[in-house]
């Protein structure tokens, strides 16, 4: 990893900044995805999309009229090893839901479009749960497995970095946008990418 941050501090001009941008890299996880069928998926297992692993006891999070779209789970047992900062809990599922039909942008009047639950329960308690309402506007989203890797990330404006100019500030914003989402041989984006 070492190797390819001095490769991408040369190629943008930017390897006379180089302590200080290493000082301001933060590990993280990189999620990546592969399309499958809901079903192919082990109960409890980390996935983004298709229909969530809850157990009976756990709501669907509702916002406004309605309920909100399942958008993925993580199982923290396959993530922690790839927690560097140890950050998460070592065991338990994070539940993501989000109202992807109106897709408010979260301001202080969309309080409510996203709901973030945990669960560290019994895992053999967990089931695959059906959408709770019958509605034209939902559909469950496309299903992908997960795999996680480590990887590096940085703030769009770290605070120890100033730069001299505009062209060095957009060394910066490319050097930024190739270390997290770098592109394949083809130049397409690599899916996936969150920190």
């Amino acid at each position: 990893m070492k190797q390819q941050i001095d490769q991408l501090l040369r190629e943008h001009e930017l390897y006379h900044k180089k302590s200080l941008i290493i000082s301001s890299l933060k590990n993280s996880i990189r999620i990546a995805k592969i399309g499958v069928d809901d079903e192919v998926i082990p109960i409890g297992s980390s996935k983004l999309g298709g229909l969530p692993d809850m157990p009976d006891e756990m709501e669907f999070p509702r916002y406004k009229k309605g309920y909100l779209w399942f958008i993925g789970q993580f199982n923290l047992t396959e993530a922690k090893p790839f927690d560097k900062d140890h950050l998460l809990p070592d065991r338990g599922i994070l539940y993501l839901f989000y109202d992807a039909y109106e897709q408010p942008l979260g301001f202080e009047e969309d309080e409510g479009c996203y709901k973030v639950l945990y669960f560290d329960g019994d895992m053999t308690s967990l089931k695959r749960r059906e959408y709770p309402e019958e509605n034209e506007n939902y559909f469950p989203l496309d299903t992908y497995k997960v795999l996680f890797k480590n990887m590096y990330t940085i703030s769009e404006h770290p605070e120890n970095l100033i730069f001299e100019n505009e062209e060095e500030e957009d060394n910066f914003r490319n050097f930024r946008q190739a270390l997290m989402q770098p592109e394949d041989v083809e130049g397409f984006i690599v899916p996936a990418t969150i920190c």
